[in-house]
C-alpha cells in the first residue's frame, strides 16, 4: 500500500480500522468483528398438515422442498427443518390451559410451566437470550425489538412473548411506532453521522482515483473488470459500513412513506385489511432488519397474523365456513368433507403461502444489507420460524418449525433433520417427539449464551445434530 493512501485514510480520521478497504472487490471477512443475530419469525396457527413436510427425502441432506415452502426455494442451503419437534412441554404442565388456543401461546416461546390457565409461567426464549447477550452491560440500546403484523389493530393481544412469568412484553404494530421505538430522535449523533457520511464519500472518492489509475495500467479485459465494479460501488455504499461506525445505517423516516397512502381505519372494505396486513408486514419487517443492520438490537421477533381472506381470494361463506379460523378448523379435521376436498384445502394452502412469501420477502432484506466485512446480514443471522400450534386442529405435535441462516457456521445448514417418537412416561397410548425446549437450548447456544436449561423439565439438552 502506497505512503499516499495511507496518509489520506488517516488524514480524515479512519486510521487504521480503515486500512484494509480493498482496491478492487469487497473487504476479506473476519477483519471486522460482526455480531450475530436472532429473529424469530412467529407464524400463529402453524401449517397445513401434509403439505409443509420435504419431499422425496433420501438422507437428512438429500430432499426437496414442499410446496409450501417453494417462496424460501433460493434459501434451502440454510435452512434447518425438523420432524417431530414437539411442544412436550406442554404435557408436563399441571396447570392446565384455559383453551387450546393458550394451550400453545403460553408454551410456544416459553416452555415453562403456566402461572394461569391463560398465562406463561417464564420468559420467553427471545427474552432469555437478550438477557444473556447484555449480561454484562448493553451491548446494543435496544436489548429486543418485538413487532407485530396483521389487518387489525388487536393484532397486539395475546402475545406469546414474555419478560417474566406473567408478564408480557409490549409488542409494536403501526410502522411510525415502531420507527420510533427503533430509531428515535436524539438516539445518534446527527453531526457525527453527516461526519461519518462525508468521511466515507472522501475515501470512496479517493479510491475510485485510485482505481482510475489502476484501469490505465491494466489491459483491456482486466480494465473493464475494474470498470464493472466501479459502478456497482455507488448500489453497495448505500448498505455498506465501513469500519464499525454503523451510525450510518440508521434510515430516514422515508422508510415508512408508503405508510401514509395506507387507509387505517375500522370499517375498510377487504381490499383495504389487504392493505394493511401487506402494508404491516412489509414496513415492519424492514424496520427490523434496519435495526438490526444498524447494531440497534440483535434480537428481535415478528409476529405475523394469517392473511386476511381478500389476500388468497376467500370470502366468508366460501366451502360452508364462517370465515378463515372457522375453515382452517375445517379442513384439519377429519370427520368433516372440506379436509378431503381440494378446494377447501387449497385456500387455507395459499393463505399459509401468503406467510411464507412475507418470510421470504424478510430473509432478501437481510441478504441486501452488506456488512463492514462484505458478508451479508443474513449470513449473521438465523431466522427461526415458529407458531403457537402446529395445525389447525390445536396440536402441538410435529412442529413444522424450521430455522434460516447459517449464523457465522454456528448451525449446520441444508438438512432435515428426523428425530424418533417415545412413548410418554405419563400416557403409555401417547408418544412424544423430541421437546421444544431443546431447539431453543440450541439457538440460544448457537448465540453464544450458554443456558443450563430452559423452560420445564421437558428439557433434556441442546439437539447436536443442529449445532456445529
Amino acid at each position: 500500500m502506497s505512503m499516499k493512501r495511507r496518509s489520506f485514510l488517516r488524514g480524515i480520521g479512519l486510521g487504521a480500522a480503515a486500512l484494509s478497504v480493498p482496491i478492487v472487490g469487497r473487504r476479506a471477512r473476519g477483519q471486522v468483528s460482526v455480531p450475530k443475530r436472532v429473529v424469530f419469525f412467529y407464524g400463529g396457527s402453524g401449517s397445513l398438515p401434509g403439505s409443509w413436510e420435504p419431499t422425496n427425502v433420501l438422507s437428512d441432506t438429500q430432499f426437496e422442498l414442499s410446496e409450501l415452502h417453494g417462496p424460501l426455494a433460493r434459501f434451502r442451503s440454510q435452512m434447518i427443518l425438523f420432524e417431530n419437534l414437539d411442544m412436550v412441554s406442554t404435557r408436563r404442565d399441571p396447570t392446565g390451559a384455559s383453551n387450546a388456543h393458550h394451550n400453545g401461546q403460553t408454551h410456544c416461546m416459553t416452555a415453562a410451566n403456566r402461572l394461569t390457565g391463560d398465562l406463561a409461567g417464564g420468559e420467553s426464549i427471545d427474552q432469555a437470550i437478550a438477557r444473556g447477550l447484555n449480561a454484562d452491560g448493553p451491548v446494543t440500546r435496544l436489548p429486543s425489538l418485538e413487532v407485530t403484523a396483521g389487518a387489525w389493530r388487536n393484532g397486539t393481544e395475546g402475545s406469546p412473548l414474555y419478560s417474566d412469568a406473567g408478564v408480557r412484553m409490549p409488542v409494536l404494530y403501526e410502522p411510525p411506532d415502531v420507527y420510533e421505538r427503533a430509531f428515535p430522535v436524539g438516539s445518534s449523533d446527527p453531526e457525527a453521522a453527516a461526519r461519518a457520511a462525508r468521511r466515507r464519500e472522501m475515501v470512496a472518492g479517493f479510491v475510485t482515483s485510485e482505481h482510475e489509475e489502476l484501469i490505465r495500467r491494466l489491459p483491456r479485459a482486466d480494465a473493464e473488470k475494474v470498470r464493472q465494479h466501479l459502478d456497482t460501488r455507488a448500489t453497495l455504499e448505500a448498505r455498506l459500513g465501513l469500519g464499525t461506525d454503523r451510525a450510518g445505517l440508521m434510515p430516514g423516516m422515508e422508510i415508512i412513506s408508503s405508510w401514509d397512502s395506507v387507509d387505517f381505519g375500522y370499517n375498510v372494505p377487504d381490499s383495504g385489511k389487504d392493505a394493511i396486513w401487506q402494508a404491516t408486514a412489509d414496513l415492519n419487517s424492514e424496520l427490523v432488519a434496519a435495526a438490526l443492520h444498524a447494531d440497534v438490537t440483535r434480537v428481535a421477533t415478528i409476529l405475523l397474523h394469517d392473511a386476511p381472506g381478500y389476500t388468497f381470494g376467500y370470502t366468508n361463506g366460501n366451502h360452508e365456513s364462517e370465515n378463515p379460523h372457522d375453515l382452517t378448523h375445517k379442513v384439519n379435521d377429519d370427520s368433516t368433507w372440506q379436509s378431503a376436498d381440494g378446494d377447501a384445502r387449497g385456500a387455507i394452502r395459499r393463505q399459509h403461502l401468503a406467510t411464507m412469501e412475507k418470510l421470504a420477502n424478510f430473509l432478501d432484506m437481510l441478504e441486501s444489507r452488506i456488512e463492514p466485512d462484505g458478508t451479508t446480514l443474513l449470513d449473521n443471522t438465523l431466522v427461526v420460524y415458529v407458531s403457537q400450534i402446529s395445525n389447525g386442529s390445536h396440536s402441538v405435535e410435529r412442529l413444522p418449525w424450521f430455522t434460516v441462516g447459517r449464523l457465522q457456521d454456528s448451525v449446520r445448514t441444508g438438512r432435515y433433520i428426523r428425530f424418533e417418537r417415545t412413548q410418554d412416561p405419563e400416557r403409555s397410548w401417547r408418544t412424544d417427539g423430541r421437546p421444544h425446549n431443546d431447539f431453543f437450548l440450541s439457538i440460544a447456544h448457537a448465540m453464544d449464551v450458554p443456558l443450563a436449561t430452559f423452560g420445564n423439565d421437558a428439557a433434556t439438552g441442546p439437539i447436536t445434530e443442529m449445532l456445529v
